[in-house]
């Protein structure tokens, strides 16, 4: 009946947002919509939500101020009909770190979600990603590697472990689980951007550029592949093809919402004095998501001594770090 039919578009959402593209979360939200008609009290539907909603403004480049609410909206309904629900205070946890920026205020639901439910790979995966976001590396390595042990056929908690093996500067340990997550999901954009940030990490310029061109396809132009491939054009000498890449994204900005922090690696990455940082503030102003990952992206590397960089930090509470990987 019903009820079956509810959970079947539910598992549907699910697995959709494992290999997380804009179209496939754009469905996995009308599944899960589809799921809350016809159960209007199921928690994970709406937990599933917030974390697609979540997902689009990474992968689909849509504007924080626009769907953060509704990701927000999402988690606390999911906590009215279900107040022990560790997948709704892992949810809550994200929207304080990644909107919020409220590193603190993170720390109880994210601890909140793993008490109510250790084997939730989210709620491993919500306090991981706090952890490292704010330089904490071996804390969240042990929480990120529970959460794929409990989900190892998920590409995207494969490539999410990478991206962390990569920030402490693990190579060897981050490529075999891109493998694992490419094995999963060929061609997966968010592991082609990750091992294309490596490869630029270690000067093999060449496959920085193959992978992260094919980022760029199979993520149908996402901003942050677009930003990385442009600063691996210029790490080969390509650098018109990195100012074709930059008009495209100024192009795009036209007419909808671009990263701040997209079009801000590019400028810096040209080597452009006062853009990167001008940039970066309407970012900050924008809520953009990326500045979440301050601390840890090695794209500002050599911005870090600048005092409006330092400024920027320290409004986000990120400040300090010296990154590798680009995650």
């Amino acid at each position: 009946g019903a009820n079956a039919e509810a959970f079947r578009t539910y598992l549907k959402g699910r697995y959709l947002m494992q290999r997380p593209t804009p179209e496939r979360i754009a469905s996995a939200i009308a599944a899960f919509q589809r799921t809350i008609e016809l159960d209007p009290t199921c928690a994970p539907a709406y937990v599933s939500t917030a974390q697609a909603y979540r997902a689009m403004v990474i992968t689909g480049d849509r504007a924080p101020v626009e769907v953060y609410p509704l990701a927000k909206a999402a988690a606390d309904q999911a906590l009215r009909i279900d107040p022990a629900s560790a997948g709704a205070w892992a949810a809550k946890a994200f929207n304080q770190c990644w909107y919020d920026w409220n590193w603190t205020g993170a720390e109880a639901p994210a601890r909140r979600a793993i008490e109510l439910n250790p084997s939730l790979p989210e709620a491993q995966f919500a306090y991981a990603h706090l952890l490292v976001n704010r330089g904490r590396f071996e804390e969240g390595l042990a929480h990120m590697r529970k959460a794929r042990e409990l989900d190892p056929l998920s590409p995207l908690l494969n490539t999410l472990e990478a991206g962390f093996l990569g920030a402490p500067g693990r190579p060897e340990a981050a490529r075999a689980r891109l493998q694992r997550a490419l094995e999963l999901e060929p061609d997966f954009w968010i592991a082609l951007l990750v091992r294309g940030g490596m490869a630029l990490d270690r000067g093999d310029t060449a496959a920085a550029v193959a992978d992260l061109r094919r980022s760029v396809e199979t993520s149908h132009g996402n901003s942050q592949a677009m930003a990385v491939l442009a600063i691996a054009y210029v790490a080969a000498g390509e650098r018109r093809r990195a100012e074709a890449t930059m008009q495209d994204l100024e192009r795009r900005a036209a007419t909808q919402y671009v990263p701040g922090s997209s079009t801000a690696s590019v400028h810096n990455a040209l080597g452009q004095e006062d853009a990167p940082l001008d940039d970066l503030e309407r970012a900050l102003l924008a809520r953009d998501i990326r500045m979440a990952f301050l601390k840890v992206d090695a794209r500002w590397n050599n911005l870090r001594d600048e005092p409006r960089f330092q400024a920027m930090a320290s409004k986000v509470g990120l400040s300090g770090g010296q990154a590798h990987g680009r995650f």
